[in-house]
């Protein structure tokens, strides 16, 4: 099944307080919510988010330290239908931080996500990753790619890596994007650039996508009872 970017919902910008919260209005059952996230001010973690429908939410993956501050990718799976109210708080204290909440159809609705990885880069350059592992990460399948980055200082223009769309934001320190895999990629590294050199505290994750499944398809009959239908392998239908 393709996955694809359903909405975004409106930037969060908190400058004090303990938890920041938005809405997405008509979420789809099933869809996969995933939070992006940015602390520029210091090394301070993020708590799991909530949120008003009964989902359940978890860390995907997030770093930092007090230079560049801490990145951060959430996600809830399998979510509710209907409006849900997400809300983020640092994991102490009254900070200053960004998110984003993005629906995103067709990724599976356990196990997710395949694979993450972060990277605390230790010298001032423009070109940046969101993997320390040595071969960057390699999903095993296709996949929804996310990349938040926080920066020790004001990037200046930020390039998106090859094939990769910026999630628009204000922000003043780091980068997010993603990219929509239809075939597993291969040592990805969630590269991106900037025209200050800075250094960058990077995190990536891999949503994969729900599997297609071939042979007979079934189908709800006109009369409540299951029909079947063709399958996407061209068998005959019943």
């Amino acid at each position: 099944m393709s996955q694809s970017l359903v909405q975004t919902s409106a930037e969060v910008v908190v400058t004090a307080g303990t938890s920041g919260s938005v809405t997405l209005n008509g979420v789809t059952a099933g869809n996969l919510l995933a939070l992006v996230a940015d602390n520029e001010t210091d090394g301070v973690a993020f708590s799991a988010p909530t949120d008003n429908n009964g989902n359940t939410w978890a860390i995907s993956v997030q770093g930092g330290n007090s230079t560049c501050g801490v990145s951060c990718i959430a996600q809830a799976q399998n979510v509710s239908a209907g409006n849900t109210t997400v809300t983020l708080a640092p994991s102490s204290g009254s900070k200053t931080y960004r998110f984003k909440v993005l629906e995103i159809s067709g990724s599976v609705i356990s196990g997710s996500p395949d694979v993450t990885s972060s990277i605390i880069e230790g010298a001032n350059t423009t070109n940046h990753v969101s993997s320390a592992d040595a071969s960057h990460i390699n999903p095993s399948g296709p996949c929804f790619v996310i990349c938040v980055g926080s920066t020790s200082n004001t990037p200046g223009t930020k390039t998106p890596g090859s094939g990769y769309t910026t999630i628009a934001n204000t922000l003043a320190f780091g980068h997010w994007q993603y990219q929509i895999f239809t075939s597993a990629p291969t040592n990805e590294q969630g590269a991106w650039s900037s025209t200050n050199t800075v250094k960058n505290a990077g995190v990536i994750a891999a949503f994969k996508a729900a599997a297609v499944t071939g042979g007979v398809l079934k189908n709800a009959g006109l009369d409540g009872r299951i029909a079947n239908s063709a399958g996407l392998n061209g068998g005959m239908g019943a």
